[in-house]
């Protein structure tokens, strides 16, 4: 079977999946802010504007690959 025939027939769930990303999204994203603002922490000015940066270059991509990609 194909997905569109597993999704037809019920063999498929996908709110299942959705809740479950969004669960593991949670507990990574919050990780991810603990992490940035350790780091953050112990930066000097300079640092934090260059972390900045990298942080919206990492945005950029993100986008992009999501766009390309759904």
């Amino acid at each position: 079977m194909d997905t569109l025939e597993d999704l037809y027939y019920g063999n498929l769930f996908p709110h299942e999946k959705c809740a479950k990303l969004d669960d593991e999204m949670k507990e990574l994203l919050g990780l991810l802010n603990r992490n940035e603002e350790k780091l953050t922490a112990i930066l000097s000015d300079e640092q934090k504007e260059t972390f900045e940066k990298y942080k919206d270059c990492n945005q950029e991509i993100l986008k992009s690959v999501n766009e390309t990609h759904f």
